[in-house]
């Protein structure tokens, strides 16, 4: 089941305004179809077409199961851009170019759904009525047995008389913005209990100054070690969005358990450092495909580690984690400017078939989930304790940066007066009225651990749902 394979050459290319790299949904797609090979024809015609398609695959052993759904019909997205005679002279430069005007549906078309879908809903993650256009994806297991994907691609052909017929296709990548400004991101809290023992707890402690019987009696009996109880604080966050410019904040707070602490450490001031910060985002994908009387669901995962994960080196400047209930929890994903991957990454600096970071969406037939997994080690004094984070989370697309309806997503240098291209004009407006209007104001030794409390401290917590408004 692979994915349309690009083709362009000198027989026939096609080019995009400003090379542009994504759209969005509602986008008007500029470019041209170039012929750059010596042609003389009696008769050529010239058609380029909008496609659009999702597909999963499942194998067992011999058996194979499919999930198809045409999201955009070449045929009803199809322009007739020339016919009639064509000449291109040999060398110097020649060539002839067409222009074209594509406009990018909102929701997929619903009237090629397979008969399975149109029988029996069950087949389909969502409802097929009025599903919204999904962003380009590209998946693939590690066992190479589960896949799927969301292309999009503009197909041009030209016909030539006695001649054949040259092919050029391009593939359009598609993204969403989540409507509205930046989601409010949502914190949770985590409390693991730990104890560490050890002499290195006490203040002043050094094993040089023992004696030889003093040290005996440490190794023998464990009675008298001291116990040094603690609450580790760990909040970390339940939303995230794609290209937000902060980072993705990690708090740490340690909270002494003085009721359970030994006598000589009783208010005694520790040193607790920050050993490793290791934090992944686990993208979880679902597939449905066609059964015979049921659809086989199948799933796999892929990781994505926060640029500026790491375990801490001796050269580095300690992290100290701050001490007590009335301490102002540390924000180490400040400290260590931990970032996700955003669609810039996507878009630019990476293969598209590759594992990466996509928004949470769910269409036909494909699913994707999100959950936080990491590690977190801190040592107080010489001992090391650690806490581990796996929640779910909700990933979400970027901000609309117009707060609004899309518009082009055409590169802003190439908007430059071209003799070569040919854009629609703007509509007519009229202007706006002003009557009615009003004045407004503008206004979180490991021998015990237990999570004792999960709680959200967000001021704004957003609804619970099954994924962002508009991202079916």
């Amino acid at each position: 089941m692979p994915q349309t394979i690009p083709q362009s050459s000198s027989a026939l290319a096609v080019e995009l305004e400003g090379d542009a790299l994504w759209y969005q949904p509602g986008d008007v797609i500029i470019g041209r179809v170039v012929r750059r090979c010596s042609t003389e024809c009696s008769r050529a015609i010239l058609t380029v077409s909008l496609h659009g398609r999702a597909k999963s695959k499942l194998s067992e052993g011999d058996t194979q199961y499919r999930g198809r759904y045409t999201l955009i019909v070449g045929l009803r997205n199809k322009q007739q851009l020339f016919n009639g005679p064509i000449h291109i002279t040999e060398g110097s430069g020649s060539y002839e170019s067409w222009p074209f005007t594509l406009t990018l549906p909102t929701h997929a078309d619903s009237r090629c759904l397979p008969v399975s879908v149109k029988e029996n809903e069950k087949f389909s993650f969502v409802p097929f009525n009025d599903v919204p256009l999904p962003a380009s994806f590209a998946g693939t297991s590690s066992s190479q047995n589960k896949e799927g994907f969301i292309e999009y691609y503009i197909r041009a052909e030209m016909q030539l008389h006695a001649q054949g017929t040259a092919t050029a296709v391009k593939h359009v990548r598609i993204e969403r913005y989540n409507p509205g400004p930046p989601v409010q991101m949502r914190m949770n809290l985590s409390n693991t209990f730990h104890t560490v023992q050890g002499d290195s707890l006490v203040p002043g402690y050094s094993r040089d100054q023992l004696t030889t019987s003093q040290r005996f009696k440490k190794m023998f009996s464990s009675a008298s070690v001291p116990k040094f109880a603690l609450t580790l604080q760990t909040w970390f966050p339940m939303t995230l969005q794609m290209d937000q410019s902060s980072h993705v904040p990690i708090k740490l707070r340690v909270v002494p358990k003085w009721d359970k602490t030994s006598e000589i450490l009783q208010n005694v001031l520790q040193t607790c450092r920050l050993k490793t910060l290791d934090i992944e985002i686990q993208t979880l994908v679902t597939i449905r495909c066609d059964g015979t009387s049921n659809p086989h669901d199948a799933e796999w995962k892929w990781c994505t580690k926060l640029q500026g994960s790491r375990q801490l080196l001796q050269s580095d400047t300690p992290v100290e984690i701050p001490f007590g209930r009335d301490s102002e929890p540390l924000d180490v994903g400040e400290v260590l400017n931990l970032q996700m991957k955003t669609t810039k990454d996507r878009r630019e600096g990476m293969t598209f078939n590759v594992q990466q970071l996509y928004p949470e969406f769910t269409t036909y037939n494909i699913r994707t989930k999100h959950r936080l997994k990491g590690t977190v080690e801190i040592k107080v004094a010489d001992k090391v304790i650690t806490a581990e984070i796996n929640r779910d989370i909700k990933v979400f697309p970027p901000a609309d940066p117009t707060c609004g309806p899309p518009v082009p997503a055409i590169d802003q240098n190439a908007r430059v007066a071209s003799s070569t291209w040919i854009q629609p004009p703007p509509p007519y407006e009229e202007p706006p009225s002003f009557e009615g209007l009003h004045a407004m104001d503008q206004h979180g030794s490991e021998s015990h651990r237990r999570v004792e409390k999960v709680e959200s401290i967000s001021s704004a917590v957003l609804p619970d749902g099954t994924g962002a408004p508009g991202l079916q």
